[in-house]
């Protein structure tokens, strides 16, 4: 009990300070195992069935036109977390996490968005297509979904990630949410690189391609009242462990030069109420709620409570 509480006063002094964490070995090693081996075995199914289009399908599906096709998205009856996957929200692991954010967020605990992320190797990827997305700078984003053959789309496949900050995913939300990433593969040597700009959440939000200029150590953002040089740093990420950010923190992921996936979990963290900017509330799920908000929402528990009557839809008036 006493280490879990000194986990989170730790957690906290961390984001407070530079607005990144970076907690290791959160998973257990059974859901860390199980979750790693039912991805791979999907990855790996679709790379034998022939992972992406060939040059001549792409072109004959309009998807190397000037015009932008249209959108491949991943529905949530398809998404592999809310299907096969499912039961990751009721393990240990996901109670832990749960945890840390509510000392973060507090007792009133949304989760959005919940997926499956693959940075490709980069030798799995057809040359095609990394001639359109490479070098990285530049780029508007590294999203290589609308090239996968499968009619079905499960989860959400990147060759890199430019800089950026995660409200470009919710242009419409009030910027309150945390991103969390739990990977299932290590993020070593060439295994898709993450970098982010700690001390970056203060930074307004900007769009992309991100105006910058990059140094070994340092990034120099050039948009905004002035320039300002932030540090540059690389999350050495094992298997298992949580990485979590605001929604203005700056980060990057960089090509995946292994011979094997890339993979992560990703959860967005948001108090109840916070303005998410989904287009589909089915993709928001309680995680918990305080006394007050389960008595406003739900009522008493004691079974001689009457019904429950919802006030949601009732003008109320005061008559004193």
């Amino acid at each position: 009990m006493s280490q879990d509480l000194s986990l989170i006063q730790n957690v906290e002094k961390d984001m407070l300070r530079e607005g990144l964490l970076h907690v290791q070995s959160l998973l257990t090693s059974e859901d860390l195992a199980r979750a790693r081996l039912q991805v791979l075995e999907f990855y790996h199914q679709e790379l034998d069935k022939g992972l992406f289009y060939s040059a001549d399908e792409a072109k004959k599906l309009g998807l190397l036109s000037d015009a932008p096709p249209p959108a491949r998205r991943v529905l949530r009856k398809n998404n592999l977390m809310y299907s096969s996957m499912n039961w990751f929200v009721q393990s240990a692991s996901f109670e832990r996490l749960s945890t840390l954010m509510q000392s973060l967020v507090g007792p009133d605990l949304d989760m959005f968005l919940a997926r499956v992320i693959v940075t490709t190797p980069q030798g799995h990827i057809p040359e095609f297509i990394r001639e359109l997305y490479e070098p990285i700078e530049g780029q508007l984003h590294g999203s290589i979904n609308k090239f996968l053959r499968s009619e079905t789309l499960r989860a959400f496949f990147f060759i890199h990630n430019p800089w950026h900050q995660d409200w470009v995913d919710m242009p419409a939300s009030d910027l309150r949410f945390f991103t969390t990433l739990l990977p299932l593969t290590d993020r070593l040597a060439g295994q898709a690189p993450l970098y982010v700009m700690p001390c970056s959440a203060s930074v307004e939000p900007q769009s992309m391609p991100v105006p910058h200029e990059e140094e070994e150590n340092t990034v120099k953002l050039l948009d905004g009242p002035v320039p300002r040089v932030l540090e540059k740093r690389r999350i050495i990420a094992k298997a298992g462990d949580l990485v979590c950010w605001p929604a203005r923190t700056f980060h990057k992921v960089e090509v995946n030069t292994s011979d094997e996936p890339a993979i992560n979990l990703r959860f967005n963290f948001s108090p109840t109420g916070a303005r998410t900017g989904l287009t589909d509330l089915s993709n928001l799920v309680p995680v918990s709620r305080s006394v007050l908000s389960q008595l406003v929402e739900t009522g008493p528990t004691d079974p001689k409570s009457p019904a429950y009557v919802s006030s949601d839809h009732l003008q109320l008036k005061v008559i004193r």
